[in-house]
């Protein structure tokens, strides 16, 4: 196929590359198309749901099965978690692990003449792993519903005020993550949590005359049902992406055009 292209004129060259152009202008379209469709259709979720931020209309929509509700309010931690190495309790509770651990790795160290190869050492912060500490239940509007049908997008990074055990600043250990509670010596514990009481919106489906999910868990929100709104209707995701396909489509075809036509 290369022999075949590299014997064309310029002219059918010319044609050839911008017919690719054409065809990644054409797929760029039908993404955006896509994703706008994608977008219309939570959009219609959204503004299609009844809204519902105090206790009696949020609690009779679900007792009266009135379909989608996107609703606000307080949720609260019936019986909050802790740890013993932290002050408080909390809602949820992420504990990270991280092992301090040597490494070794190859490189190349020498010339094009005298080609080289030499090894260096080094320690690093490892990830080991991370634990979830959860209440069980936690109370919206009065009612009790379990923590397992939630998922909840935000939380705090805890500092040494909240940490009883040996904290440390990190610039101590040459990183900027935040702070830390140490148990061993090559061992480093951070924590994230969710406060035992947050506000949050929420977007599920009554049905079945109980909270559940439209598809999976239902996401906890920190943005108030306005705000949620807002953006919902103003997506900018596919023309954006639209713009960066054309973008490289430009590039692409200006630089075959320089090399193939007019080198």
């Amino acid at each position: 196929m290369h022999v075949i292209y590299s014997k064309m004129n310029r002219q059918s060259k010319l044609l050839i590359i911008l017919l690719c152009f054409s065809l990644s202008v054409g797929l760029s379209l039908w993404i955006k198309h896509a994703i706008d469709s994608s977008q219309y259709e939570k959009a219609k979720v959204y503004n299609t749901a009844i809204q519902a931020t105090e206790s009696e209309v949020f609690n009779y929509a679900i007792d009266s099965r009135q379909g989608n509700v996107l609703g606000s309010g307080t949720f609260e931690a019936e019986t909050p978690v802790g740890l013993p190495e932290l002050k408080g309790t909390y809602f949820q509770i992420e504990k990270t692990k991280e092992r301090y651990t040597r490494h070794t790795e190859t490189y190349s160290c020498g010339t094009s003449d005298v080609p080289k190869t030499c090894t260096r050492t080094y320690y690093e912060w490892d990830y080991a792993g991370r634990d979830y500490v959860t209440a069980d239940t936690v109370v919206l509007h009065g009612r009790e519903y379990p923590s397992s049908l939630f998922s909840i997008g935000f939380k705090k990074r805890l500092d040494c005020d909240a940490i009883t055990v040996n904290c440390k600043r990190a610039h101590s250990y040459e990183d900027t993550r935040g702070w830390f509670g140490y148990s061993e010596g090559d061992i480093r514990y951070y924590y994230h949590a969710t406060d035992a009481t947050f506000w949050g919106t929420i977007l599920f489906n009554t049905y079945n005359g109980t909270i559940e999910g439209i598809d999976g868990l239902i996401n906890v929100d920190s943005r108030t049902i306005g705000k949620i709104i807002k953006d919902v209707n103003n997506p900018h995701t596919g023309m954006v992406t639209f713009v960066v396909l054309l973008l490289c489509s430009i590039i692409i075809t200006g630089v075959m055009i320089k090399e193939h036509i007019f080198m």
